[in-house]
């Protein structure tokens, strides 16, 4: 998990993909951050929609992680932190 929190610092990320990634990892975070993730990963594509007028970045994050290239970007990061400990 120390690797995680080091390589999540990267410039790589959003604050909110870096929420998000914490979130998805087991850190605790607040009772409106928790219902929100709940939220945006339950809501289909119209209601995520709405989600997202409010909450651009969390969504944005959301769908980095499921359609696109977060958990990659992710990996990655945490590749490089741990081969410069080397």
């Amino acid at each position: 998990m120390q690797s995680l929190y080091h390589a999540m610092n990267a410039p790589l990320f959003t604050e909110a993909e870096r929420k998000y990634v914490l979130f998805h990892f087991g850190e605790k975070q607040g009772s409106f951050s928790t219902a929100l993730w709940a939220a945006i990963a339950a809501a289909d594509r119209q209601n995520r929609y709405k989600l997202e007028v409010s909450f651009p970045g969390e969504v944005a994050a959301y769908i980095a992680w499921t359609e696109g290239d977060l958990h990659e970007r992710v990996t990655e990061a945490i590749k490089a932190v741990t081969t410069s400990r080397i």
